[in-house]
């Protein structure tokens, strides 16, 4: 049977943020309501932390320890090496890709998007985002989940790679090269599992810190349900005006090679 990994890629050197994975809400670090949140799966096999060889991560790195949960140490700048060192290591069959900047990475889309990639076995590449195109996106920032699997990133492995390729690994499954030789899907998830784009529920500022810490202030448990979060979001719509003039980057999708 095939391993299902799900790779976290955690540093703490964020440009907007310093340390942003450690801060805390609800008395947790954001990587462990993550952590929490995954280990509601009932489809992963295991969960890594991809992280750098950076000094400034080893606070991080106790954490992990701390809580004993696995972990790899790879390049600062080179993103695409170090989940692909890491799955290679920890004998990764297939690939859930999380972000440690979002505390609402959600158990049920993951693992609704894993019971597809299994189901369509040649396939190679599935995301919940349309590809990063704006206009088509209908999901919040937050929720965004990429799943692939081992063998096509050891295909993509092999090819030459800039800095936008390096620092983004999904990027890799958007090029030419890709899009010839893969077979990469977008899924439609059900309306149950939609928070419109309006809302972002990612963490890269601490206006973003300040939303997410009143969401959480309106609830019990740090592994609220999708639907129960959407209601909250709904009823108290002001909420997310603290963050709604943050823009979120996007690296620059079009002309990859």
């Amino acid at each position: 049977m095939k391993q299902v990994t799900a790779i976290i890629e955690a540093r703490l050197n964020s440009k907007r943020l310093p340390n942003k994975v450690l801060k805390k809400i609800k008395n947790k670090e954001i990587i462990s309501i993550i952590l929490e949140r995954l280990k509601k799966s009932k489809m992963i096999d295991q969960i890594v932390v991809a992280t750098t060889n950076n000094k400034n991560d080893n606070k991080l790195i106790r954490l992990l320890n701390k809580k004993k949960i696995k972990f790899f140490r790879g390049s600062e700048n080179n993103i695409f090496d170090r989940v692909f060192k890491t799955a290679e290591k920890f004998k990764a069959d297939i690939i859930v890709r999380v972000t440690a900047d979002n505390p609402f990475t959600d158990p049920l889309i993951i693992d609704y998007m894993l019971k597809y990639f299994k189901k369509y076995k040649k396939l190679d590449f599935l995301t919940n985002n349309y590809f990063g195109n704006e206009t088509k996106r209908n999901l919040a920032y937050g929720l965004d989940i990429s799943i692939f699997s081992f063998n096509s990133l050891k295909l993509l492995s092999s090819q030459k790679k800039n800095k936008t390729l390096k620092e983004f690994p999904t990027l890799n499954y958007f090029t030419k090269f890709s899009k010839k030789n893969l077979i990469i899907k977008n899924i439609n998830l059900p309306k149950k599992m939609i928070i419109d784009k309006k809302y972002r529920l990612t963490v890269d500022t601490n206006e973003d810190l300040k939303f997410i810490r009143k969401i959480f202030n309106h609830i019990k448990s740090t592994r609220i349900k999708i639907n129960q979060l959407r209601k909250i979001l709904i009823k108290n719509f002001s909420f997310f005006r603290d963050n709604s003039n943050i823009r979120q980057f996007i690296p620059n999708y079009k002309n990859l090679k």
